[in-house]
């Protein structure tokens, strides 16, 4: 029986392998940890909000409903399928609200400030220009920042 001696010298290639793998590991899960912690955002000039986003015809319908406080720094984004014409109401929101369409190349199309909630009659807000997101924040914020038409918008969604 012909038996190969095993050569139990180290080497140093094999343990920069393992040093490789394990930097590439511990990178793979800072980046995943890193994506799951990012929030959403939207700026617009120099003032960015944290978002939620409405993307689903049942968020879009639930939207900031029964929502009785908004930190200043936060909002919510909401997504349709296409540009369109895209009519708001404030039925069943605790809150008031500067809403802002945004068309899809990321121009403030169309601003209401101070929209009122409602419970019963409300008034239905429809712009005039079509849109492809609409982003809610507290009332009286583009007014603060100011925010008006023609301002570009960045989306970061991770």
């Amino acid at each position: 029986m012909n038996r190969k001696k095993r050569n139990n010298k180290f080497n140093p290639c094999n343990l920069n392998l393992v040093i490789f793998i394990a930097a590439l590991l511990i990178i793979i899960l800072f980046s995943i940890n890193y994506l799951k912690s990012n929030k959403n955002q939207v700026c617009i000039k120099d003032n960015c909000f944290l978002v939620s986003l409405a993307s689903t015809q049942e968020e879009r319908q639930q939207g900031l409903m029964n929502v009785n406080k908004l930190d200043e720094n936060k909002g919510m984004l909401f997504i349709f399928q296409e540009e369109d014409i895209n009519p708001f109401w404030m039925k069943n929101t605790l809150i008031p609200l500067d809403i802002i369409w945004i068309n899809s190349s990321l121009d403030v199309v169309y601003i209401k400030e101070n929209a009122q909630p409602c419970n019963e009659t409300c008034e239905i807000i429809i712009p005039t220009t079509k849109s492809l997101y609409t982003l809610e924040i507290n009332a009286n914020l583009t007014e603060k920042y100011p925010l008006k038409l023609g301002d570009k918008v960045l989306l970061n969604f991770p």
